[in-house]
């Protein structure tokens, strides 16, 4: 699009030197039109599948030209001429079965500079005897109403969608009765749609991950009539660490129901994407042969733990292929084989199902909530072992265990899929077919907590649940010995907790400890099984006000209940609240009955009074979770769970020193060494392996922030039937750069190199002190260390990096982590020449992170007013040689020489080759590797270019400096260094690609051009503020564009504020929404003295969603005059 300053400027100087004299040479009757224009009558025309034709009113000012996309289908008639005229434009009869669209372009042309203004037309034909029509939302969802966190099971996962319906963010008319349900997916806020491996606009935030027989429903979508021609878009991505990540249809599947029982397959969608591992945006378009009340969706995917789902939209659309939901074929029945478990222990991992039969001998681990809730157990026949993990009912829902009855010892049939987990196979979220009761098996009954206030696990709220006001009691001890159980209430509403399966029958005891809030007046009530309600009268405690940890809290004798249950069975769950009818009862007020803290809750055989044995002394057993939420002090903690795996894999030194995982319901530590009672290295001696359940008392470390044991002791260990790993081969003693960058990135480096460092502290030109380059005469290495350096330029140095692991960074090969202890120095002041390369090789990224010298090159012209860093960001200048080929040198914006003006030469130019988001460039790693660039420069032309602005950069009173701001995806506020302020703004970058918040093909590729983008969220309005500005104002101008894909145009407002009053508005209305389109705001405002510019977005889609979110960069203005 041409500079529409540029054409504003050019019109007003031609007309004034007309009236001048002064007229460019031109034939007397030839009439020179200032500013070409062109309009149109229509900008979308629709077609049915026939051929056919319309007409569109053309008015023009001057000659004009057709010009039509590539489609054939589309014949424009005339092509050209000038002045009024009539167009007609015909189609083609569609025989492909889609829908079709192109784009023509009426382009009014200028004498001397050619196409000037330009009008499209979008041209859509149907593929039935109905013309396509408008796409409107029906229905919509990014899933982030709130953010999931990874607090939940243990406090390290992310929640099932069960566990957080807080994520629902259903829009659009047909939402209303919108509801969710699934199997084996869960609520994730990583690998999100809007990070760097996205290519399309993605919302970010949350998005629905897919793990093993997984599946997502959206329920109750409302039709209404005629609303049988649709389309569906989603964004997916499908990424593993260790196979193929390319997104597969065949893996992936979209099923449509009019009632949620009946399933009919989408079978015909497109994926835009082609690189694996990226989010892209599916679609589908079909048309249904009657429209139902209710449309169901229903997501599934055949592999596990691979794909994700996000920004899922229904709109009314022009229908596709045919989807009948009320003649839908039974599926074809799922062949099952039986088997032994021998074989299926022997069978490949694939969709194969199997039906096993055997005996359950025992529960995967002791003593287990979890294990009860969702069935988790051996089953064995005469052949063999196998886990099953999982027990799901014959319809495939999961935590089947307690309704089916089943219990160790009893003979179970089910029929699942062959998986594994780190090595072992297991059966997974196996469906019950059958169940013959032994003799004798019984439930696996819990043993009662340690400590006298710990609570057995049906019994421990684990995470804060603020709807049903029921809250952890954190890490809260008292004489060492771990509370746990629960808070319930808050200050004006009543709580209700409500237990797991107790895993216990028969008559027991309920033992705790209960009391109410400082000051405040609650009783506990309670029930089993929803059955009659008990009450006990507890006593406020001043311990128990504040939040967790309660440090003040005690107990009294008193504060101890034990209370007598009958016929308890081991699904039985028990209710506790602070409402004698377990109702959440809230008030405007403080509730002063509303708070209460019980703890110790046991159930056992005989009632338990307050003088439990205590642990070994000096010695706190404790839980993983516990262990994890504990202080850093000389504590000694025993703790107990199963061996998960080693800390690395196939690290020799691990199996000697035994560095390990230890697992217990609860959560997984790392163990950093395993002793014997004399302090002597024990792993090898113990005979313990993966598998194994190990006892060892340790002390609390943590190791760059995450908690760890260090030096257990070994106390016992039972069998299981995992295996030891073996280590690889010792590792030889040096290798060159070449031999690390041949084995790819994850894997183990296992040797030592030795280099000289390449990059320059003096200099400070990375974006950490923690960075570095070292090459040999092999190759190059990007380093990130475990702290800062001081490494010369020209040191040579050996590193050990026989424990790292080749990595990447922004796409350059990098080795993170290495502490500086592994770094020994060899020599220092090694000369180090740059090597010569081709601009061909160069591109091709064949010596990256290497010291080079590259010649015949220069700064950009657009590029020679600036300095090496601008505005106090990392700044990237523009390069070129004479071919056309393009560069970027990048400077930290701590670079020492950021100050100095860019080389105005041509010539050689030296640093280090890399990599950054596919761009490639050079870094100074000597304050000479710029000096050469001092020769005659080629290629500069001073004559204007067509569209160049004819207004110099003097001849402006100031601009914006948004490039003071990094680049950031989130809405929120912003504030320059020169006082421009944002509000729920984002700010986006120039650069190599289109991945938010870079925007290449709207921005260009310099990274220092930064847009900030005002959001049309109602709830939280995007505005930009500028600073107050002395020169008065003659000209204001931006640009201002669109990077994500909006429907209702452009509605914002530029007020021009003196003295905090409005004395000018512009409202900026456009309907084209085409992204990446560049439009420029130019307006000769004349005020005199001090003023403000700010621009509000008007929120046109009128919804609380992201919305209508403008990019809005190089605000620019003249003095008043």
């Amino acid at each position: 699009m041409a500079n529409k300053l540029f054409k504003s400027f050019f019109a007003v100087a031609l007309v004034l030197g007309s009236a001048l004299g002064f007229v460019a040479c031109e034939d007397k009757g030839d009439n020179v039109v200032a500013d070409p224009k062109v309009e149109v009558s229509a900008t979308s025309l629709n077609f049915t599948m026939e051929e056919g034709s319309q007409s569109v009113e053309l008015t023009a000012n001057s000659d004009w030209k057709v010009e039509v996309d590539d489609a054939d289908w589309v014949t424009v008639t005339p092509t050209a001429g000038k002045g009024d005229a009539t167009l007609t434009v015909a189609v083609a009869m569609n025989e492909t079965g889609a829908v079709r669209t192109s784009i023509v372009k009426v382009i009014a042309l200028h004498k001397e500079y050619g196409n000037w203004d330009t009008k499209k037309i979008t041209v859509s034909q149907s593929a039935s005897e109905t013309p396509t029509v408008k796409e409107e939302l029906l229905y919509g969802d990014n899933f982030d109403a709130e953010e999931a966190t990874k607090t939940y099971g243990s406090g390290s996962s992310w929640p099932y969608l069960d566990q957080f319906p807080q994520f629902a963010n259903p829009e659009g008319p047909a939402a209303e009765n919108v509801t969710y349900s699934g199997k084996g997916v869960s609520i994730r806020a990583n690998s999100t749609s809007d990070s760097q491996y996205s290519d399309y606009a993605g919302s970010g935030s949350n998005n629905i991950f897919f793990g093993s027989s997984a599946y997502f429903q959206v329920n109750n979508i409302t039709l209404a009539e005629g609303q049988q021609n649709l389309k569906l878009t989603f964004g997916s991505e499908k990424y593993t660490q260790d196979g193929d990540s390319t997104f597969k249809n065949e893996e992936f599947h979209i099923y449509l129901s009019k009632d949620g029982n009946g399933w009919a397959e989408i079978k015909e969608y497109t994926f835009a994407g082609t690189e694996g591992g990226r989010w892209n945006v599916a679609t589908a378009e079909f048309s249904l042969t009657s429209v139902p009340e209710t449309l169901y969706l229903k997501f599934a995917a055949d592999v596990a733990s691979v794909y994700r789902l996000d920004d899922v939209k229904l709109f009314s659309g022009n229908g596709g292929q045919t989807i009948d939901l009320d003649n839908i074929e039974a599926p074809e029945p799922v062949e099952v084989k039986k088997v032994t478990v021998a074989e299926f222990l022997e069978a490949a991992e694939d969709s194969t199902v199997y039906e096993l039969t055997g005996e359950i001998t025992r529960m995967y681990r002791e003593n287990n909530e979890n294990d009860i809730l969702y069935g988790n157990f051996y089953l064995k026949d005469s052949t063999g072992e196998v886990l099953i993990y999982g027990l799901c009912s014959p319809t495939g829902e999961q935590k089947y265990w307690a309704e089916s009855g089943a219990k160790v010892g009893d003979t179970i049939t089910v029929q699942t899929v062959r998986t594994s987990y780190n090595g072992t196979p297991q059966g997974k979220d196996a469906i019950f077919v059958s169940l013959v009761p032994g003799e004798g098996g019984q439930e696996p009954n819990p043993e009662p907590a340690e400590g006298p206030y710990a609570s057995d696990a049906p019994f421990v709220c684990s995470t804060d649940d603020s709807t049903n006001a029921v809250y952890t009691l954190g890490a809260t001890t008292i004489d060492g010995y771990a509370v746990t159980g629960f808070k319930l209430g808050k200050g004006k509403q009543t709580g209700l907790f409500k237990s797991g399966a107790v895993g216990v029958s028969g008559d027991k005891y309920l033992n705790l400890y209960a009391v109410a809030w400082k000051g405040g007046d609650a009783k506990l009530y309670f029930r089993v099984d929803g059955g009659a309600t008990q009450t006990l009268e507890i006593a406020p405690n001043d311990g128990a006000s504040n939040n967790a940890p309660y440090t003040a809290l005690t107990f009294a004798d008193t504060d101890h209940y034990s209370v007598k249950l009958s016929g308890l069975s081991a699904t039985s769950t028990i209710e506790f609240s602070t409402d004698a009818n377990f109702e959440l009862t809230s008030a405007d007020a403080t509730i002063s009955y509303a708070r209460a803290i019980v703890c110790g809750v046991k159930l056992t055989d005989e009632p338990l009074g307050n003088d439990e044995p205590a642990p070994e002394p000096g010695v706190v057993k404790a839980t993983v979770a516990e262990f994890l939420n504990a202080a850093e002090d000389d504590t000694i903690y025993e703790l107990t769970g199963e061996i998960t795996r080693m800390y690395r894999e196939n690290n020799e030194n691990d199996t000697i020193y035994g560095n390990f995982y230890l697992e217990d319901a609860t959560g997984e530590v790392l163990i950093y060494g395993l002793l014997d009672k004399d302090g002597n290295k024990y792993w090898e001696a113990s005979g313990v392996k993966i598998g194994d359940t190990i006892t060892v008392q340790t002390v609390r470390t943590s190791y760059n922030g995450s908690p760890q044991g260090k030096n257990a002791t070994y106390i016992s260990h039972t069998p299981g039937t995992g295996e030891t790993p073996e280590p690889e081969p010792t590792p030889g003693d040096t290798m060159t750069i070449a031999d690390v960058l041949a084995k790819g990135e994850g894997a183990t480096i296992g040797g030592v190199i030795e280099g000289v460092v390449i990059s320059n502290m003096e200099l400070n030109n990375l974006t950490s002190k923690k960075g570095m380059y070292v090459q040999d005469e092999t190759g190059a290495l990007q380093f990130y260390l475990a702290a800062n350096h001081e490494f010369a330029f020209g040191t040579k140095v050996k590193i050990d990096l026989t424990t790292a692991t080749l990595g990447s960074y922004n796409g350059a090969v990098q080795v993170s982590g290495v502490a500086l202890d592994k770094i020994t120095v060899v020599s220092t002041g090694n000369a180090v020449e740059a090597k010569s390369v081709s601009m061909a090789d160069f591109l091709a990224n064949k010596y990256e992170g290497q010291y080079i010298a590259l010649e015949g090159v220069q700064v950009a012209a657009s590029d020679l007013s600036n300095t090496w860093v601008m505005g106090g960001a990392h700044t990237s200048i523009a390069m070129e040689d004479a071919n056309g080929n393009s560069f970027v040198v990048f400077s930290s914006k701590y670079a020492s020489y950021g100050a100095e003006t860019v080389a105005q030469g041509a010539g050689t130019i030296k640093g280090i080759s890399s990599i950054s988001k596919g761009a490639i460039q050079i870094i100074f790693a000597q304050a000479s590797d710029y000096a050469g660039l001092n020769g005659e420069r080629f290629g500069d032309d001073s004559g204007e270019e067509p569209g160049d602005d004819p207004v110099s950069p003097e001849g402006w009173a100031g601009r914006d400096d948004f490039n003071t701001i990094d680049w950031n995806s989130s809405y929120t506020a912003r504030e320059s260094t020169a006082g421009w302020v944002g509000e729920n703004c984002a700010v986006q970058s120039g650069g190599a690609t289109d991945a938010n918040p870079v925007f290449n093909s709207m921005l260009g590729s310099d990274e220092n051009t930064r847009a900030w983008v005002i959001n049309g969220k109602t709830s939280a309005v995007g505005k930009i503020t500028s600073p107050v500005i002395s020169t008065g104002c003659g000209t204001l101008t931006f640009n201002y564009s669109m990077a994500f894909s909006e429907k209702n145009g452009y509605d914002f407002n530029v007020d021009i504020m003196q003295n905090g009053e409005v004395v000018k508005t512009y409202n900026v209305v456009n309907a084209d929404n085409t992204k990446y389109a560049k439009f420029t705001f130019s307006e000769e405002v004349n005020v005199a003295g001090d003023f403000q510019i700010v621009i509000t977005n008007n929120c046109p889609s009128a919804t609380d969603g992201n919305k209508d979110r403008y990019s809005i960069w190089d605000v620019m203005w003249t003095a008043y005059n």
